[in-house]
């Protein structure tokens, strides 16, 4: 069966006006939605431990937004994932495995205790709110009948839930204002996220299409194996940078270089991060109010999007810069004809993902290929847990080639849908029209029938 492909919007929106709220949960009812993850039972043991970072990562975040529920639930998933597969996977006792493996029981007792740690809150809530829910119903039976007084307050809300198509502006907000707080930087709130220059990490030494490794295809010993988004050997073991990028390397100009030019020649004229300034005089009706942000109010977006078997993705914001400025760093390797790629990284906030750093990993290309070297994906996972982020997916060149995902794309592609299934696989093609395309596998078939080709 032939693995289908969608392609989503470039910044998925809800049509939909809808702003509700959101009600608590019981620890009860938190458990059994966790516990309803469908995950691959033949994924690669690496995949799986990665699979499993990304949950801890999610739970964080959720707990950092004050959205105690979603903390709660995916801290179950993550342990629930780790019972029942990571440790019965054939490869678990592999000596090759053992750092990893010893991480992921530490993190597990780490979940166990922060659960127990929330669950007194979760409960509280969800009590009063039960009450609450009591109380209203209590008097509205005492009411005449045909009476429209409603004295009564509504119960107490989890969190405001607004659609990311409607309110944008308060995205952008939220944004700013986390990542602002991460790099404890003072400056005004669109400084944050105005250039996406500011958020590419160059791991890679350089791309040389010639040079063999042991890490090169055609020197390995399993040359129709895939690289799947891999587990580093050793957690912390590369400094995290000062800054959120690398140092400015100076290029080379005997070898094709994938490297951070210092500085990019440009900034982004118009990014989801921030409107054109608006003209000083105009004879259409004003613009609606902007909406600003309430400091005690919780905010969560509703999903934009569902799987095909009706499992709701996440808000996936694109700044429109990425492909411009990735498209200017690989283009000495597009005029040398060779494929270049790169990691969308990001964070979760309020429900919604923001793509804030392109990681360029180490890697070796062809004219219809790029892998990431196994260095490269060791220093790129380093770098993603010690700067807080979550891997959303990959973004690479077809130099002569139309927008489309090859056979190696596609295995490629499956790893970081399992890892998250809102990532998505950009493909610049810059003498082609169009000269972009943002593909996901469908789910189901498309997902699964790669999980099972092993050609």
């Amino acid at each position: 069966m032939r693995p289908r492909l969608t392609t989503p919007r470039e910044t998925t929106t809800d049509s939909q006006t809808t702003t509700r709220m959101n009600a608590p949960k019981s620890v009860e009812q938190i458990v059994s939605e966790a516990s309803n993850f469908d995950h691959a039972a033949n994924i690669p043991l690496n995949m799986a431990l990665r699979t499993a970072q990304n949950m801890i990562s999610q739970a964080a975040n959720y707990e950092r937004d004050g959205n105690l529920q979603d903390a709660y639930l995916f801290l179950y998933r993550h342990a629930d994932f780790f019972f029942t597969h990571i440790s019965k996977h054939p490869d678990a006792k592999k000596q090759e495995y053992k750092p990893q493996m010893a991480r992921a029981r530490d993190d597990v007792k780490a979940d166990l205790s922060r659960m127990e740690a929330l669950k007194p809150d979760i409960t509280t809530r969800w009590n009063k709110y039960q009450d609450a829910v009591k109380r209203r119903d209590a008097i509205r039976t005492q009411q005449p009948a045909g009476s429209t007084q409603s004295g009564t307050p509504p119960p107490p809300q989890e969190s405001l839930v607004l659609s990311a198509g409607e309110h944008k502006d308060i995205a952008l907000q939220l944004a700013n204002r986390e990542l602002r707080r991460r790099r404890k930087d003072p400056r005004d709130d669109n400084a944050v996220m105005d250039d996406l220059s500011r958020g590419i990490q160059d791991l890679g030494r350089r791309i040389d299409a010639p040079r063999q490794s042991s890490h090169s295809r055609s020197t390995s010993q399993v040359s129709a194996a895939y690289h799947y988004p891999a587990v580093p050997s050793g957690h912390g073991s590369v400094p995290s940078p000062s800054a959120p990028f690398a140092p400015d390397r100076p290029p080379k100009s005997d070898l094709p270089t994938y490297g951070v030019p210092p500085p990019l020649p440009f900034k982004p004229d118009q990014s989801f991060t921030s409107p054109p300034p608006l003209p000083s005089k105009s004879s259409g009706p004003a613009p609606p109010p902007k909406q600003d942000l309430s400091s005690t109010q919780n905010y969560q977006f509703q999903p934009a999007a569902y799987t095909e078997n009706g499992t709701p993705l996440r808000t996936l914001f694109l700044p429109t810069a990425l492909r411009t400025s990735f498209t200017t760093l690989a283009q000495s390797n597009t005029t040398a004809n060779l494929e270049t790629c790169g990691i969308l990284c990001g964070t979760l906030i309020s429900s919604a993902l923001f793509i804030s750093h392109l990681v360029i990993p180490d890697q070796t290309s062809t004219s219809d290929t790029c892998e990431t070297t196994e260095l490269g994906e060791t220093e790129l996972f380093d770098y993603v847990d010690n700067e807080g982020l979550m891997v959303c997916g990959w973004i690479h060149t077809h130099p002569s080639q139309t927008c489309f995902l090859s056979s190696r794309d596609l295995h490629t592609s499956v790893g970081y849908q399992v890892m998250l299934p809102e990532s998505v696989a950009i493909v610049c093609a810059p003498s082609k029209s169009p000269d972009h395309g943002i593909f996901r596998l469908t789910d189901p078939p498309g997902k699964e029938a790669i999980l099972n080709c092993h050609k």
